[in-house]
């Protein structure tokens, strides 16, 4: 949040605390709901635009001095086969219920043909999802919940976004409005399953 402050709009950085058990991060009161409690005005735009629109503004952060890249679709490749290594069993049965008609193999092969290039690689929020964008009057006030942000491609956190706008949050009728917000008038199918195979894979 710190390398954030001025250059998109986040809470500020008030004071951090550990005792034996717990962390407790202290952080400037923002006003407004989460996107998947607000309901627009006649006036405003729609929520999913508005989550789009800001998204789009947010992967235009230049990345070059940007320190996170946890995340990155080569870490996210990494992460998947050491998921494999420690749950073999976990992880087939995901893969069976989410692909059944794919081996764990041809998921894999995928991931490793199909990883994002370097130069698509953007600033991104890292868990995009409508409970962790606050808007008020028709405005997108903050992002929260911001420790897997950093460094991936695009689709991290429009794939996540999508997710939580169809299974958590129950707004279908607002993914056009978000694709429409960001600006994609087609969906990269590679782009959005590479991201759909780890999120299954990482359980």
């Amino acid at each position: 949040m710190r390398w954030l402050q001025n250059k998109a709009p986040v809470p500020r950085f008030v004071s951090y605390y550990e005792d034996d058990t717990k962390e407790y991060l202290c952080l400037t009161y923002i006003e407004g709901e989460p996107a998947s409690d607000y309901i627009s005005k006649d006036t405003e735009e729609s929520v999913g635009y508005l989550v789009g629109r800001t998204l789009r503004e947010l992967h235009q952060l230049p990345i070059n001095e940007c320190p996170f890249n946890t995340f990155t679709p080569t870490k996210l490749v990494d992460q998947v086969e050491e998921n494999i290594g420690k749950f073999p069993e976990q992880v087939v049965d995901a893969a069976k219920k989410t692909f059944p008609n794919e081996s764990l193999d041809m998921l894999m092969n995928f991931l490793h043909h199909n990883r994002p290039p370097m130069d698509k690689w953007v600033f991104t929020h890292g868990d995009y999802g409508t409970g962790n964008v606050i808007i008020r009057n028709g405005k997108v006030e903050a992002f929260i919940d911001l420790d897997g942000a950093g460094i991936s491609d695009p689709y991290y956190d429009i794939y996540y976004m999508i997710k939580s706008l169809t299974v958590y949050s129950h707004r279908h009728d607002q993914v056009s409005e978000f694709l429409r917000g960001y600006g994609i008038k087609e969906l990269d199918c590679n782009a959005y399953k590479f991201h759909h195979i780890v999120d299954t894979l990482l359980l």
